[in-house]
């Protein structure tokens, strides 16, 4: 399972995306997906295969988890799973 900040994060992220005007809701679940799964800046010299595998689970993600949220429950437990099932994915194909 996901850990605790990046479902914490997710949340937080969802729902300030939801309520901010000018904002379509349709974009919050990829925007918070790479918000929250991006590396820490002080990790900002991370190794290129560190980077491959950052944006194929981004890539992922992006593409199999983003419909898991709704306007009324960003879902951030399913988003997690989903978002380890990438890791692997992406973890055995690097």
């Amino acid at each position: 399972m996901a850990n605790s900040n990046f479902l914490d994060c997710y949340h937080s992220c969802f729902v300030m995306c939801a309520i901010t005007p000018g904002v379509s809701f349709l974009d919050c679940p990829s925007r918070c997906l790479h918000s929250c799964m991006s590396p820490s800046t002080k990790n900002a010299k991370f190794h290129h295969q560190h980077q491959n595998q950052f944006f194929c689970n981004l890539g992922c993600a992006t593409s199999s988890c983003t419909n898991f949220s709704t306007k009324d429950n960003p879902a951030e437990k399913e988003v997690g799973s989903c978002v380890d099932s990438c890791t692997q994915t992406c973890s055995m194909n690097s």
